[in-house]
Order: structure tokens, then C-alpha cells, then sequence
């Protein structure tokens, strides 16, 4: 992640502390984690909990990643206030160069409204076999030139064919969503099961 983009979210979240801590959850989490006694998971660009939260009360051990030290502070609270904090461990790294401990293995990967094509392939050996990846994020719309080159949007499609090996996909759709103004922002979400050994 370039120092811009870590800059511009970091002052957005002093801007607006609780950003997107009252959001509900991802359809896809609320569907495929219901039950997470037992298990590990791993939040990419946590922002401030919103998911990691939530799998947490939902009996996940949940280790949560973000580059902004507001956002992580606010997380922080909130796990505090709905009393998940042993379940919770939060790092401040940035997601280009972090890696997790050799040994560490999690049941699950979640990668929302975010996207590093590279940390797929990066974090596979980490998933144990069985785990899930579920990433959902945002997409260009077709025929947009102006969106098509942005590194941090998905070309339309695009999605299943970054996990068509190793995996089994469970469920993957593209939509939109309201964006103000009248317009609306394209997306894809995946659930895909790792195949095989660890």
C-alpha cells in the first residue's frame, strides 16, 4: 500500500471515528460463519472491527489487520464494549508487506471492500484445508475506461478466475450498490472452499 493511501485513511477515520462501525455484516459472513467455536479467523483491512466483531461473538478466534492506527483504536473499543476483546488480537501493518507467524493457520480469510491481488496467493498456505476465503469487493463497470485501471477494482468477472485453482467455489455473484447521487457501484463476492492438504 502506497504512503497515500495510508495517509487519505488515516485522516478519514480521525475525520469520522465510527466509519463503517454500524454497518451490518457481510450477507456472506452471516450465511457461511454462524458458528465459529473452535476455529481462527483472519480479517484483511479490518478497518475499525466491523466483521472481526462480529465473527468474534460469533465464537471466532479472529486475528484483524489494518494500517490505520485510528481505525484500530476504535476497533479496539468496540470489542471492549461488547466484550469479544479475548477473542480479538489487532495488528497495525500494511497488508503489501505483512505476513502472518510460519506456523499459523486459520479456517477462514475475509478480503471486503478491499482488494490485493497478490495476498491471495500469499495467504493460501495459511488456509487450512476445508478453510473458506470469502472476499467481496469492488468492481469497474463495464465500458468505464476510467475505472478499468485502478489496481484496487476488480475487472468485470474477474473474481472466480483468481480462485479457480485450489478451491471450490461455493457461491459468487456480481451486483450493485446504491452510491448517492442516483449512481450505484459495481461488486463481486466469492465464497471458496480450499480443496485438498494443507
Amino acid at each position: 500500500m502506497e504512503a497515500g493511501d495510508q495517509n487519505r485513511w488515516e485522516e478519514r477515520y480521525r475525520m469520522e471515528p465510527g466509519l463503517f462501525s454500524n454497518h451490518p455484516p457481510n450477507k456472506k459472513l452471516e450465511k457461511f460463519c454462524k458458528n465459529g467455536e473452535g476455529k481462527r479467523a483472519l480479517d484483511l483491512a479490518c478497518g475499525t472491527g466491523r466483521h472481526a466483531l462480529w465473527l468474534a461473538a460469533h465464537g471466532w478466534k479472529v486475528t484483524a489487520v489494518d494500517f490505520a492506527p485510528t481505525a484500530l483504536e476504535k476497533a479496539r473499543e468496540l470489542a471492549a464494549a461488547k466484550r469479544v476483546s479475548g477473542r480479538l488480537r489487532f495488528i497495525e501493518a500494511d497488508l503489501k508487506y505483512w505476513s502472518p507467524p510460519p506456523a499459523e493457520r486459520y479456517d477462514l480469510i475475509v478480503m471486503i471492500n478491499y482488494l490485493d491481488r497478490d495476498l491471495i496467493g500469499r495467504l493460501n498456505p495459511f488456509l487450512s484445508a476445508g478453510g473458506l476465503w470469502i472476499i467481496d469487493t469492488f468492481s469497474a463497470k463495464p465500458g468505464n475506461g476510467n475505472q478499468d485501471g485502478r489496481r484496487h477494482l476488480l475487472h468485470p468477472g474477474e473474481l472466480p478466475h483468481l480462485m479457480e485453482k485450489e478451491f471450490g467455489i461455493l457461491g459468487y455473484e456480481s451486483y450493485e450498490i446504491p452510491s448517492g447521487g442516483g449512481e450505484t457501484a459495481a461488486k463481486e463476492g466469492i465464497v471458496a472452499r480450499k480443496t485438498g492438504k494443507i
